[in-house]
């Protein structure tokens, strides 16, 4: 049972926003677990709290009597999945710039108040009030009716202050899983929120039930490497005032080699560079050297597949370690696209066509068009959450095949994470621990086969195209 078992519907009883200030109380004093809630007492003017005598007097040392919380919920027919979009207008819960959200799904049986069955989340998007996530999780197996479910997203401020992590609730929205009819039209819900919005503004959220019959377990992912950089150059010489002086640094013109060599292979053709081309989706880290990399090593693909659809991912960012200025970006949305397209024009100065030509392809900007990226090093935990996230979206995407154009440390993170234990390395004479230890050359490219019935889903890698490890 939850703090609210004591009154039956509160948001009859009392304004919105007062009943979330409970709510947000009842988060921060209890877990929603506890067979005996404190009791609350509301009146219209102030939430006021006092504790059931039962719970006040169990001695500190002692264990609070838990709920069962059951691990999955179960439904009739198709699973459950939930594709959770994006949220609009939420209020500003810091003090200097805008929220740091972050959501979560609690999966709860219909008309009471009972623990949630399942909780799932989504990583935390940086400094905006309207945070787009556009992914999907399963909240479900098994069997059990539809109508005895219901949603409840939760939208809290990440902070972290003296190294901890805490959270505040921003607010949330409820909606029974009958009225999610499986591929229809998201379906926008209004958040109630905890700070009163002014005016005549709605803080809403949009997600969607998606069908799961067309879901392919087995997965092949190509991964490439961008080109050297600036940063790289200057890395390699020492030179700080190169490294320091600006960000998100471009490919130099070794860079620009190396992607029109992987051009130039994949023009030529034969079959594992016919069936990279094969691929539907392109994702590509929204830094400007994998961005590069993607228009000029990728170009026949793109040009033979004008369908394909090149999405800006800001899950494929590199890690951004202490002082990492390359890893931080500088621009977002349609800024964005313009400082690449200005980028490519600097870098082939000497052939201005060309430039015209290699970046006509169009972006999905859906995904940045807010800040993207962090200005401060990123801690391991985010870095698992955001893999987590890439890893879904590549799981729940309809392409059975796709191509992700990202960086070093970040996708020898993601293997590290993701590899099973009986995994094989193909096409070099090097051994697993070695893929585990180095990165990927410049411009190299692995084929990854997937499958997501396993918990660590890659099973096999492949270097493609004379790719090696570098240290």
């Amino acid at each position: 049972m939850d703090c609210f078992t004591c009154l039956r519907d509160p948001r009859e009883r009392v304004p919105s926003h007062e009943w979330l200030q409970a709510r947000r109380v009842a988060y921060i004093v209890q877990s929603g677990r506890y067979k005996t809630p404190p009791r609350i007492t509301v009146s219209r003017s102030r939430t006021r709290w006092s504790y059931s005598s039962d719970w006040a007097a169990q001695p500190a040392h002692t264990p609070r009597n838990l709920t069962p919380v059951r691990s999955k919920p179960e439904l009739d027919g198709e699973p459950l999945l939930v594709r959770l979009i994006s949220a609009h207008n939420l209020p500003n819960h810091d003090m200097f710039s805008e929220s740091d959200v972050f959501a979560t799904i609690d999966v709860l049986p219909f008309g009471g108040h009972s623990a949630p069955i399942l909780t799932v989340a989504w990583p935390v998007k940086w400094d905006t009030p309207n945070p787009v996530w556009d992914s999907c999780r399963l909240l479900g197996e098994a069997a059990r009716r539809d109508s005895d479910l219901r949603l409840r997203v939760s939208f809290f401020d990440y902070d972290v202050d003296m190294g901890l992590r805490s959270k505040e609730l921003i607010g949330i929205a409820e909606v029974n899983v009958s009225e999610l009819e499986i591929g229809a039209p998201p379906t926008e819900l209004v958040v109630e929120t905890v700070k009163q919005l002014k005016g005549n503004k709605r803080a809403i959220t949009r997600l969607q039930r998606m069908p799961t019959s067309t879901l392919q377990q087995r997965k092949t992912v190509y991964i490439v490497r961008h080109g050297e950089s600036v940063w790289n150059e200057a890395q390699a010489a020492r030179n700080v005032g190169a490294m320091i002086g600006d960000t998100d640094h471009p490919l130099n013109r070794v860079g620009r080699a190396q992607a029109e060599r992987l051009h130039a292979v994949l023009e030529a053709g034969g079959a594992d560079a016919d069936a990279l081309m094969a691929s539907d989706l392109v994702m590509c880290s929204p830094l400007t050297r994998a961005v590069q990399t993607c228009l000029i090593g990728l170009a026949p693909m793109l040009a033979r597949r004008p369908d394909a659809r090149l999405l800006l991912n800001p899950n494929l960012r590199e890690k951004r370690n202490l002082g990492g200025m390359d890893s931080s970006g500088k621009w977002h949305g349609e800024q964005l696209a313009h400082s690449v397209r200005a980028a490519m024009r600097h870098l082939y100065s000497d052939a201005p066509e060309e430039a015209e030509r290699l970046s006509s392809p169009q972006f999905d900007l859906r995904l940045v068009q807010h800040k993207w990226w962090l200005s401060i090093e990123e801690s391991k935990d985010l870095v698992a959450e955001r893999i987590n996230e890439l890893l879904s979206q590549v799981r729940f995407s309809n392409d059975a095949s796709m191509v992700l154009v990202g960086h070093s440390h970040f996708f020898r993170e993601l293997l590290r994470r993701s590899i099973a234990e009986e995994c094989e390395l193909r096409g070099c004479s090097q051994s697993m621990a070695e893929l585990l230890k180095k990165k990927l050359s410049n411009c190299g490219v692995a084929r990854l086969q997937l499958d997501f019935e396993r918990e660590k889903p890659v099973v096999a890698v492949e270097l493609l195209f004379g790719t090696t490890l570098v240290n």
